[in-house]
């Protein structure tokens, strides 16, 4: 068996793409290099004998600056007007997906993801976006694998930063899914990375309480059943307000399943608050969660929380 992929020792920006770029990147070179060529012939011309000549020749030259300034912006303008309605646009495909997965629709999620994702191949971020949705798709589905595979294509994705925030989100990431396989030498070191990059990115709250859950993973994996509930104990006002309901699921189900392998299902009374909480979902929305865990596997059978057998 591989050993698995494990975090850069130390902070690295992904090399980047060598493939060869757009027919856009190429004429703005041309255009640059005709530009300052045409600049340096103008300067570097014979010095004209008479006072008019020199006048003429520096107001030409101040005319070229201008013009090559005036190009220069024009393109920048451009650019970032491009960029903005790449972004409206990418936002309105990406719509039909989030609502699948609020819908419970998650193949046709995944689906959309997945065309996203070939799309916007050329965008870092897009597909870095589209990708990381894809994942938490797929973790829905208990394909954990899959998610993983989905999850290191954008860790490794050429030209992005180390402490860009796709790149930090699937530390986030690599670090929970490793934890619900079990595969806790590499769980510890994603959560540690993703924490480094963590102090180094503007998105800082809603991805710290999300790195906050990954590391309650790993604990609970571990056997830390003290630190998971303090911790989340601690937190909870923060997690609360920072996460949205279906990240909260997953800290709901953490507190009970930490409380009730402590002191039993029957246990003291947080442990039946959050079970409650965690009740409140649909029986079987923790599965995918346990496929690679047996013991959260029979905690949630224990609890009333496994989908319920099909009937023969």
């Amino acid at each position: 068996m591989s050993e698995p992929f494990l975090p850069p020792p130390a902070p690295v920006d992904n090399p980047i793409d060598k493939r060869p770029g757009g027919a856009r990147k190429v004429a703005f070179w041309i255009f640059l290099v005709a530009l300052f060529v045409a600049i340096y012939q103008l300067l570097s011309g014979k010095t004209p004998a008479r006072h008019d000549e020199v006048v003429a020749c520096q107001w030409s030259a101040w005319w070229t600056v201008g013009y090559a300034a005036s190009a220069i912006t024009a393109l920048t303008v451009a650019f970032l007007v491009w960029q903005l309605r790449g972004s409206t646009a990418y936002q309105r495909l990406r719509e039909p997906g989030s609502l699948a997965v609020a819908e419970g629709q998650l193949e046709r999620a995944a689906s959309i993801f997945r065309d996203l994702a070939q799309r916007y191949r050329s965008k870092l971020s897009y597909e870095s976006d589209a990708r990381l949705s894809l994942a938490g798709v797929l973790v829905l589905q208990g394909n954990l694998a899959g998610a993983l595979e989905e999850t290191l294509r954008v860790e490794r994705r050429p030209g992005l930063l180390w402490a860009d925030n796709s790149r930090l989100i699937a530390a986030i990431l690599l670090g929970k899914l490793h934890a619900l396989r079990g595969d806790l030498a590499a769980a510890d070191p994603w959560c540690g990375e993703a924490r480094k990059r963590l102090a180094r990115s503007p998105h800082n709250l809603t991805a710290a309480a999300l790195l906050r859950v990954s590391e309650a993973f790993t604990w609970s994996r571990q056997g830390r059943l003290d630190e998971v509930e303090t911790t989340l104990a601690r937190d909870a006002a923060t997690l609360d307000n920072i996460l949205v309901v279906s990240a909260m699921r997953d800290v709901w189900l953490l507190r009970a399943f930490a409380a009730s392998r402590r002191a039993g299902v029957r246990g003291p009374g947080d442990t039946h608050q959050f079970l409650d909480l965690a009740r409140s979902q649909s029986r079987g929305a923790y599965d995918h969660l346990a496929v690679e865990w047996p013991e959260l596997k029979l905690f949630l059978e224990e609890s009333g929380l496994a989908r319920e057998a099909a009937s023969s």
